[in-house]
């Protein structure tokens, strides 16, 4: 029983570890074993498979071969054709000159030797009857009884066979009327004939034929393939015009046309010979390879040996391989568990538990620093603070984002909650993704939207102003910025959104109210930002739009009035406050260059207070936000969101607010505050460790653990102990 129990405590605290090996072996090791035992049946298969195309790659390279010989004869021809010794026959009578035949035979001579396996090369004079080949002269019958030989007992047969054969080869000559293939019966002789012109051009008055010595064409042909092997090549009627020993003793014409007429490119006629085909699509004619099964099975079996070979080593290899997947995928997680191991109170827990409390509690500090890091980077760039490119490239990639848009809403400060809502409301309603902030010293609620499409302004802001309504319960002011292209262009859209007060300028003299009215909006959004470089920029471009397109002093001054009003207009709404004193210096002005140099300096004392009044916001935020983290550090409910909701701000305003004022990240400093708590508990109570980590705001009692021994350097049971040890010494 006790070596029971101990297998089974063994099981049970590395439940993981047999669990992957079970895994391993039921889906991996016993499948693969499976599959090299298919594959070695499956390669066999492909074995034949590419013997085949093997020999039929072979047997199409001897078909182009044997194709491409037609127009080296067809050249050959027509040089013939050219050769005036040849051409002499038919342009004049042979009592002229007795020796023109001698000579146009002797010339037809001198081609033979130009072409490999070419025997003789010879011309049938059609108007004249006879045949010259080999510096010989022919009639037709003669030359057939030289092509054909006929050995019959009777002459009465001998004498018809020779005519038949004389009227089918003289058929063969006189209907040519392109090129053609003639095999003699015996299978040693191929003639290749076509028809030429000699005495007038474009009139077939001759034919050019070449006896090929068959044999040796086919021995050619089948030189290059490594097993014992016959060829054969069939014209398009099926008549055979080479004809390799297989198919002349062992292949018989039932077998021949039973293969022809079936689909396959391979067969198996008999136990001794394997059979392919190619058609050529120029010729139609058939190229047929008979082999010899023993040596293609002979090549098999070593392939057969050869993979049973590679399968041994790669079941070694897989074996091995299988250790170190193992090992490799076991280790970070026995080292994970090492990390958040349990306290020893804990130890009932199966691995699985541990291992599942580990992951879970990782992943929600995965999703947390994921939401918190994206926060930043949006924070940032509304902000116009600069974001390291591959940030920008990993979280907002191009190919995912194109289009960005950012709107404001003077609406009642949203906790996470409702901005979360508000977020999901609207990306259910639009195809952006939606991420709601805040901004400690706006009156507004701010929300960058980013898409892959083109965002559609007045659509995107609808869908808003319904959305804000949903989640607040009351109609808010909301107001959209540019829609830009560029993410970096995103505190660009943020500061067209800010809702500023200025003057329409409707009833105006002249055309340039429009266009001022224009040029004053971003210089007052400027103004509400505290932008006073950008502000003071807008400031010149509209000092240098007035100078260009104004006539006289008078229209001037007055347009240097509606842009005070209108700078007073947009004032109101920086909860900044100019003094009656300020005011009248402002409209005292004497010229336009003392107007522009006035809304200077009073535009670097607005920014000014504005910047003053954001520090003073955060200070009061960084106060409020240090004093309920003392406050709440036991709460193991404490986080960023729940921060961000007290103070009144986002996670970003947050985070960066704390470091500032701790030079601690809000993580780190928590944990510092709740360690130092779960220390004076260890130290002073007799609580578990699981109690003291509750206690001190620790979800988990492992991580706990963990972090006081990275500080304390021993595990808390064992700190306690020992300290126990030296007190009471």
């Amino acid at each position: 029983m006790a070596l029971a129990d101990k297998v089974k405590k063994l099981i049970k605290s590395r439940a993981f570890l047999f669990r992957l090996i079970a895994t391993i072996l039921v889906f991996i090791c016993i499948p693969l074993l499976a599959v090299q035992i298919f594959v070695v049946n499956e390669s066999t298969d492909e074995f034949r498979k590419t013997n085949q195309d093997h020999y039929l790659t072979l047997l199409q390279g001897s078909a182009q071969t044997f194709v491409s010989r037609e127009k080296l004869l067809s050249d050959t021809a027509w040089r013939m054709s050219r050769n005036e010794d040849i051409q002499q026959p038919l342009r004049h009578s042979i009592e002229e000159n007795p020796l023109m035949d001698k000579e146009a035979a002797d010339a037809i001579s001198s081609y033979s030797a130009e072409i490999l396996h070419v025997q003789a090369a010879g011309v049938f004079y059609i108007s004249k009857g006879y045949v010259l080949t080999n510096g010989c002269k022919y009639t037709l019958q003669e030359y057939c009884d030289k092509i054909e030989p006929v050995q019959l007992s009777e002459q009465t047969q001998q004498d018809q066979t020779s005519v038949e054969q004389s009227l089918q080869l003289e058929n063969f000559f006189r209907n040519r009327e392109s090129f053609g293939y003639y095999a003699s019966s015996d299978g040693k002789i191929l003639i290749a004939a076509l028809p030429i012109s000699l005495s007038v051009v474009g009139r077939t008055d001759a034919i050019a034929f070449f006896t090929l010595d068959a044999r040796s064409l086919e021995e050619s042909y089948r030189a290059n393939i490594s097993c014992q092997s016959s060829i054969a090549v069939l014209d398009a009627q099926d008549n055979y015009l080479l004809k390799g020993k297989d198919f002349a003793a062992n292949i018989s014409n039932e077998i021949l046309f039973s293969f022809l007429e079936s689909d396959s490119n391979s067969g198996s006629p008999n136990s001794e010979l394997l059979l392919y085909r190619y058609t050529d699509p120029k010729t139609s004619f058939t190229f047929l390879l008979a082999a010899d099964r023993d040596d293609a099975q002979e090549q098999l079996m070593d392939f057969a040996t050869t993979v049973r070979t590679a399968t041994y080593v790669m079941v070694v290899v897989i074996v091995i391989s299988l250790l170190a997947t193992i090992y490799i995928t076991y280790r970070p997680i026995d080292r994970l568990l090492r990390k958040y191991a349990p306290t020893e109170e804990q130890h009932s827990g199966s691995e699985i538990e541990r291992l599942d409390s580990t992951l879970f509690q990782l992943d929600k500090e995965t999703e947390t620093q994921q939401e918190l890091l994206t926060d930043f980077i949006l924070g940032d760039l509304l902000f116009g603070n600069a974001v390291k490119p591959e940030l920008i490239a990993r979280y907002f990639p191009r190919e995912r984002y194109s289009s960005f848009a950012v709107l404001t809403a003077i609406c009642p400060t949203m906790v996470s909650g409702d901005a979360k809502e508000l977020e999901q409301i609207l990306e259910d309603v639009t195809d952006c993704d939606v991420y709601v902030t805040s901004v400690p010293s706006r009156p507004h609620t701010v929300i960058a939207c980013l898409s892959k499409n083109t965002i559609d302004a007045n659509e995107l802001q609808y869908h808003c102003v319904h959305a804000v309504y949903e989640v607040v319960g009351t109609d808010c002011p909301v107001c959209i910025g540019d829609v830009v292209q560029d993410i970096h262009e995103l505190r660009k859209s943020y500061r067209s959104a800010v809702i500023v007060n200025v003057d329409p300028m409707k009833a105006e003299p002249g055309s340039n109210a429009e266009e001022l009215a224009k040029r004053l909006q971003p210089l007052s959004q400027c103004v509400y930002m505290g932008e006073e470089t950008e502000a003071l920029r807008y400031l010149d471009d509209i000092r240098q739009f007035l100078y260009a397109n104004t006539v006289g002093e008078g229209h001037l001054r007055y347009y240097g009035f509606k842009l005070l009003h209108a700078y007073l207009s947009s004032i109101n709404s920086t909860q900044t406050q100019l003094s009656g004193q300020e005011v009248e210096l402002l409209l005292s002005f004497t010229s336009m260059d003392h107007l522009f140099k006035l809304l200077a300096e009073s535009i670097h004392q607005v920014c000014s207070q504005v910047a003053n009044m954001e520090h003073t916001v955060d200070a009061q935020m960084q106060q409020r936000l240090l004093q309920y983290v003392d406050d709440h550090f036991m709460e193991s409910e404490l986080c960023l969101s729940a921060a961000a909701d007290y103070v009144g701000t986002s996670i970003y305003a947050v985070s960066r607010s704390f470091k500032e004022i701790t030079g601690k990240g809000f993580k780190d400093y928590v944990s510092e505050k709740r360690l130092e708590y779960g220390h004076i508990l260890l130290c002073t109570t007799n609580k578990s460790i699981a109690e003291i980590a509750v206690a001190a705001g620790f979800e988990n009692a492992n991580y706990f653990s963990t972090i006081f021994k990275a500080k304390y350097g021993l595990p808390p049971s064992k700190y306690r102990s020992e300290r126990k040890g030296k007190q009471e010494d």
